[in-house]
């Protein structure tokens, strides 16, 4: 029941039913109910840790306050700066919420309900049930239940999404521990989330991620496999990939050409947010909803979307705050890391916290990214007071060893 239950808020959790405009399986909604019960619970875990030992971990404390200390800025500021009513403004801020996916998981974990190895196990299921599924819809294997409105740029008219973001931030759990037949297993499945990546949903800035991501994470042997693996699938289907091949030339190329750079919504919206900050606004404007007057079209125009300019798009929100708050949560976050027992589970962890930081430019890791966040932060909290909590009781054992001596 337990496996189930995880398995669900996993799925729920990697965005595969939220209604983006490239989610063919998107449903109105879905994602908004799991919020609510995600607060629910974040709020019951809180309440009863207090109950129970009259003290809430510092690190729960940080989880739980960071979204309403947020949410509550960012919809003030709104109000101030654009007379938003604050409704408004906590709708447009809902998203964040997602970083409390940490407190199902880490409840499940202290409790004993489910080991971090098989927690790990759910992980790539739900990565593997994505790639499938982009698979399955691409090929109309299934129906799509929403429709996909087609990228402005031709060459990715076609491109869908279904829990893209998730699937490419934890790809490390597959790749840092290769031995024997697991090896095999795990490249395989690496190559079909691969070729969703690649083929299906076509994002330049999440595969950019992924190659820094690997390049600087992985150890020599490992990216030998890997790079052997990826030069045995290219020579087997080379008439096909040569036109990949093309394709992606020409959409990276674009990247730096002189009407990218110039006018692509991207950086239109970093024009403007650099002139606010230029004009001295450095304590955030909030963000307004659609739902409120046209939102941001009204006021700057149709192409300022701060969902795309990341940690750019967090200094409009929240001003100096958000730059702060970054800032704690990259040095509790790099805490944790360094506090896990093993190697593998550092190396490993470390890489997705890599992700989120090659793509701080493009994607906020709390507003937009919290369902990778709040799992990485659940499984390295656990990890590593687990890690902790065992040399207490070997420094324990060897006390009391000694006594045992001296006493003899």
């Amino acid at each position: 029941m337990t496996a189930f239950f995880i398995l669900l808020v996993l799925i729920m959790n990697a965005q595969i039913f939220s209604a983006t405009a490239s989610n063919p399986l998107g449903v109105n909604g879905a994602q908004e109910a799991f919020y609510v019960f995600l607060g629910l619970w974040a709020f019951k875990s809180v309440v009863l840790t207090t109950v129970r030992y009259a003290k809430v971990p510092s690190i729960d404390l940080f989880i739980f306050v960071t979204p309403l200390a947020l949410i509550a800025y960012g919809a003030t500021a709104a109000f101030i700066t654009f007379k938003q009513p604050i409704a408004f403004g906590i709708l447009e801020e809902r998203r964040i919420l997602s970083v409390y996916v940490y407190f199902p998981l880490v409840d499940m974990l202290r409790s004993g309900r489910i080991s971090a190895e098989k927690m790990e196990k759910a992980i790539l299921t739900v990565m593997a049930i994505c790639a499938v599924l982009m698979v399955a819809v691409s090929f109309k294997l299934i129906p799509a239940w929403n429709e996909v409105r087609s990228s402005n740029v031709a060459l990715r008219s076609e491109r869908l999404s279904i829990g893209s973001s998730f699937l490419a931030a934890f790809l490390p759990l597959l790749l840092v521990r290769l031995r024997g037949t697991e090896a095999i297993k795990r490249i395989t499945i690496f190559i079909l989330l691969a070729f969703a990546l690649v083929f299906i949903t076509q994002s330049r800035q999440l595969l950019i991620a992924i190659a820094l991501m690997i390049t600087l994470t992985l150890r020599p042997h490992v990216l030998l496999a890997l790079g052997a693996a990826i030069t045995i699938t290219i020579l087997l289907f080379m008439p096909f990939l040569s036109e990949q091949l093309q394709f992606y030339t020409e959409l990276f190329s674009q990247l730096f050409s002189s009407k990218y750079l110039d006018s692509s919504w991207r950086m239109l919206s970093i024009e403007a947010v650099i002139q606010s900050l230029r004009a001295g606004e450095i304590f955030g404007h909030g963000s307004l909803s659609s739902m409120w007057q046209e939102g941001f079209q009204r006021v700057i125009g149709e192409s300022f979307f701060l969902a795309d300019i990341g940690i750019i798009g967090t200094s409009y929100r929240y001003g100096l705050l958000g730059i702060f708050w970054y800032l704690f949560w990259m040095t509790v976050q790099l805490t944790l890391i360094m506090e896990m027992p093993a190697a593998s589970q550092r190396r490993r962890y470390f890489a997705v916290l890599l992700f989120l930081v090659i793509l701080l430019p493009v994607a906020a890791p709390i507003e937009y990214r919290g369902f990778v966040t709040g799992v990485l932060f659940a499984m390295t909290a656990f990890l590593s007071s687990q890690n902790k909590q065992n040399k207490i009781s070997g420094a324990r054992r060897t006390v009391s060893g000694q006594m045992l001596s001296e006493t003899a």
